[in-house]
């Protein structure tokens, strides 16, 4: 019961998001996360570096994991899952990268953009879901 219902949780805690503010959470964590990050290098290099970024941002991300399984208080275990949450929209920062050609049917761009969010939903979840389970629930 609390398998199935953590995992309703963490698709719906994704899924609202996208249905009804569109690519927002996308647009504030590629602009708080991404955009400090590639700042920060901006200011050291001179020029922003893309792949700097998204490393720098995967690690941080794997950072927040470790310490979510090695803490033992629980407020502190909470905040840091909220992080994580937050971090893992860096699945939608790097699927930016695919190249897609112009459709020719806006129909059926419509339909293919929808399946693709329905995918990074499905995929941002999950991986909370085993965090969730995994830290918290299993132990």
């Amino acid at each position: 019961m609390r398998f199935s219902l953590t995992l309703v949780i963490s698709f719906i805690f994704y899924l609202l998001p996208e249905l009804l503010l569109r690519n927002t959470m996308l647009y504030l964590s590629g602009g708080i996360i991404g955009g400090t990050i590639s700042e920060v290098f901006k200011n050291v290099s001179g020029k922003p570096q893309t792949f700097i970024t998204f490393l720098v941002w995967i690690i941080m991300l794997i950072g927040f994991v470790f310490l979510f399984f090695r803490l033992n208080y629980k407020l502190a275990k909470y905040f840091f899952l909220i992080l994580i949450a937050f971090f893992l929209y860096i699945v939608d920062n790097l699927f930016l990268f695919f190249p897609f050609d112009e459709p020719e049917n806006f129909s059926n761009y419509a339909l293919f953009s929808k399946l693709i969010t329905g995918l990074l939903v499905l995929i941002k979840s999950s991986i909370l879901f085993m965090i969730v389970y995994i830290g918290i629930i299993k132990n």
